[in-house]
């Protein structure tokens, strides 16, 4: 079986990593050590790909973060100023060392949006992934 193959067969049985979307400054995601804060949705795929960057930052952490680290302060509002954290099942490392979370994760987090411009940047994520 090649390594698409295998993917198309597990992605019935895998769900995203994404368990919820928060608020925070735009200054407050430098509080947010590099090590466990990756960019993920629309910035982490704009990243990987030629879709254009989000106005507003998408930065991922995994849900055991605020055990080590103190919880900064969120926003329940939109707008300029503002960046989406997300709260992450699992790990946002699993890709290695980088900025970016991995390529297969951010795929299952963006999955079924429906939007014609993710939908195509998601094709070209997988192409690169499984050249």
């Amino acid at each position: 079986m090649t390594r698409r193959s295998l993917w198309e067969a597990a992605l019935p049985r895998l769900r995203s990593p994404l368990l919820r979307t928060t608020g925070i400054g735009k200054g407050g995601l430098a509080m947010l050590p590099a090590d466990d804060c990756r960019a993920a949705g629309e910035t982490g795929l704009s990243m990987l790909t030629e879709l254009a960057v989000p106005a507003r930052p998408v930065a991922a952490i995994p849900r055991n973060y605020f055990r080590r680290h103190p919880e900064p302060e969120w926003f329940p509002v939109g707008g300029e100023g503002y960046a989406d954290v997300q709260h992450w099942a699992y790990s946002t490392r699993l890709g290695g060392a980088g900025v970016v979370v991995d390529p297969l994760s951010l795929y299952l987090s963006l999955q079924g949006q429906g939007a014609p411009r993710l939908d195509g940047a998601l094709r070209d994520l997988l192409d690169e992934v499984f050249a």
